[in-house]
Order: structure tokens, then C-alpha cells, then sequence
């Protein structure tokens, strides 16, 4: 995919593992990324090569947050990819209440 022909992009989970590959690719395509991650599990060490990047805003924030969500314009968007989730794996036998509200429910709120 060229992101090229999109003037702007999303990235929630941005910092993430895939997220921050991705947003490296979309970087260096010329194209401004606004990457959207709560640093719950991950730093910003995964994008520091672009925070002083002109194409890029970090936003800090969860999506359980109502007032963490209208940082957010999704109307400015041309594309978005959705990668925030809970990467805990083991913690969903714990307590899967704890995924259900961080990928289904966050999800929802988006």
C-alpha cells in the first residue's frame, strides 16, 4: 500500500510492536502520522527516531477515556488502523474482564 495518496493517518497503538513498524513505513513515505497509544505496555523508544518528525504527532491516551477520545478528530483521518490492544496474553485467563473492556470495549468506544 502507498499511503501517498493519503493526506493523513492514524495509528492507535502506534508504539506498539506492528504499530510502530507501521508507522515507520508510513514516516518514510512522506506522510503525516498521528499515532494515538497509552504506553501501558511499550515507551516511546519504538518512534524516537520521529518524534522531532514535522510528520508526526503522538498523542497520549486511552480509549476507555471519553476526554482521551476527543483528542481525537476522526474526520481528519483519510485512514486509520486500529492496532491498541491488551498484548498480555496470560492475563485473559486471570481476569478477561481486563480484555474485554481494552480491545472489545475500547474498540466500541472508537
Amino acid at each position: 500500500m502507498k499511503t501517498k495518496d493519503f493526506e493523513r493517518v492514524l495509528v492507535t497503538g502506534g508504539v506498539g510492536f506492528i504499530g510502530s513498524h507501521l508507522v515507520d513505513n508510513i514516516i518514510t513515505q512522506d506522510t503525516h502520522v498521528t499515532v494515538f497509544d497509552n504506553l501501558t505496555s511499550e515507551t516511546l523508544q519504538n518512534i524516537k527516531q520521529w518524534l522531532d518528525n514535522p510528520n508526526l504527532t503522538f498523542i497520549k491516551g486511552k480509549l476507555l477515556n471519553p476526554a482521551n477520545l476527543k483528542k481525537l478528530k476522526h474526520t481528519q483521518y483519510k485512514i486509520i488502523f486500529h492496532l491498541t490492544a491488551n498484548s498480555e496474553v496470560r492475563l485473559s485467563s486471570a481476569n478477561p474482564e481486563v480484555h474485554f473492556q481494552q480491545n472489545s470495549v475500547a474498540t466500541h468506544n472508537f
